[in-house]
């Protein structure tokens, strides 16, 4: 029969078993989780490969040369400038025609009013002379009766100068007229000729004008197509410059070609001993040991200062 103190005894060294079980299970999943997280070889050389794509110079680091966009000047043709300058001045050749040829219209009319005005004023003469001498020719009459001289030879010969005086007003006022109506008529005979005078004169005007605007636009197209091209030249000196600094930075790439820029070198290790340092971590204290002191890779791939700082570490 067990003793209380064989009973006390077996759970003693059940409860050890179960807490050495416990502490292997635990030693097991933290050595799992180390394996998962530890860097292969594999892994750091590519690290430190990629390191070196982001330090090291190389000539392929050289930019593109820039591409300058030239002015393509289209420059219009002698006939083009001509055709544009006629379309410059179409407004004043026929604002201008239109005015020397309402001009005359305004004079015909003029002319054709006096015209009216010269038959209406001989119609008031012959009229003015009618009655006039009709008064003169009654009063003769009655004054002839009074003296009873109605059917004498004085009766006679008064009338027939009444008569004629009548007859040579009415006469001088239809002549009046003639002389005025023939001169209105040589007057708008004129006009035509008159504004053909004045077409033809702006016409010389005109080409004249015509003229110096074809000058005016040939002289933009010259100083267009000269700014075009002197601005094309200044690109072409650019892009010879470019090309001068181009081969100077691509002689000096290439002298440097493999290295690091002297101000990158601080970061260029201090990259390179983390991805070291993380390997070593995964390591065996002994295989660490062993890597950091005769692996050359290692002393290769770090400045004085930081490989030291490894050996510190893994190395002792």
């Amino acid at each position: 029969m067990a003793t209380y103190r064989s009973y006390l005894e077996k759970a003693a060294k059940d409860a050890e078993r179960a807490s050495a079980a416990e502490k292997k299970a635990e030693r097991a999943s933290a050595a799992e989780k180390k394996a998962e997280s530890v860097m292969t070889e594999e892994e750091m050389k590519q690290a430190l490969s990629e390191i070196d794509d982001r330090f090291v110079t190389s000539a392929d680091d050289l930019p593109p040369p820039v591409e300058y966009d030239r002015i393509e000047y289209d420059a219009p043709t002698d006939e083009e400038i001509a055709e544009q300058a006629k379309e410059s001045l179409e407004g004043y050749r026929a604002s201008s025609v239109a005015e020397i040829r309402d001009d005359a219209e305004e004079r015909r009319k003029n002319a054709e009013s006096e015209k009216l005005a010269a038959s209406e004023a001989a119609r008031r003469a012959e009229k003015d002379a009618e009655e006039a001498y009709g008064t003169a020719s009654r009063s003769l009459e009655n004054d002839l009766i009074k003296r009873g001289l109605a059917r004498s030879s004085v009766a006679a010969q008064e009338s027939a100068a009444i008569e004629k005086d009548r007859a040579a007003a009415v006469t001088a006022a239809r002549a009046a007229e003639d002389d005025e109506l023939a001169r209105i008529d040589s007057e708008i005979n004129g006009l035509e000729a008159d504004m053909n005078k004045a077409l033809a004169a702006f016409d010389i005007a005109y080409a004249a004008e015509l003229t110096e605007r074809i000058a005016e636009l040939t002289a933009e197209r010259e100083e267009k197509r000269n700014e075009a091209i002197k601005y094309n030249n200044t690109l072409t000196e650019k892009e010879r410059d470019d090309e001068f600094k181009l081969i100077e930075m691509t002689e000096d790439l290439v002298g440097k070609d493999g290295e690091v820029p002297a101000d990158r070198l601080a970061d260029y290790y201090e990259a390179k001993y983390s991805v070291l340092r993380e390997y070593l971590s995964g390591l065996s204290d002994e295989q660490a040991r062993i890597t950091v002191r005769n692996d050359p890779f290692v002393r290769e791939s770090l400045s004085d200062y930081f490989y030291y700082m490894l050996y510190d570490e893994f190395g002792r």
